[in-house]
């Protein structure tokens, strides 16, 4: 994984992240809306999409994100990588 700021996850990190952050942050919701399939095969596929966090007190985020999968043999889909970058501010 690559976070919003650039820093880099490998598999173990990642887990350690999700392990510690895990129900840190209550109230938080998540959306996702503009969803593009950019390319699938039977192998997987891969997807781009906007996120949107807000969390009561704190400043909304919003974040562009590519994930790619890949598909199992019994069907079901691997998270292999995902890229966040925060959504500049609109510009005045």
């Amino acid at each position: 994984m690559v976070a919003p700021g650039g820093k880099q996850l490998d598999g173990a990190g990642l887990a350690a992240f999700f392990r510690a952050a895990g129900a840190s942050r209550p109230g938080l919701q998540m959306r996702i809306s503009d969803l593009v399939l950019i390319q699938e095969s039977a192998a997987g596929a891969t997807v781009s999409y906007r996120e949107f966090q807000s969390l009561p007190g704190a400043e909304n985020t919003e974040r562009w994100s590519t994930v790619v999968y890949e598909k199992t043999a019994s069907g079901t889909l691997l998270w292999r990588h995902l890229h966040e970058t925060w959504v500049a501010p609109a510009a005045a």
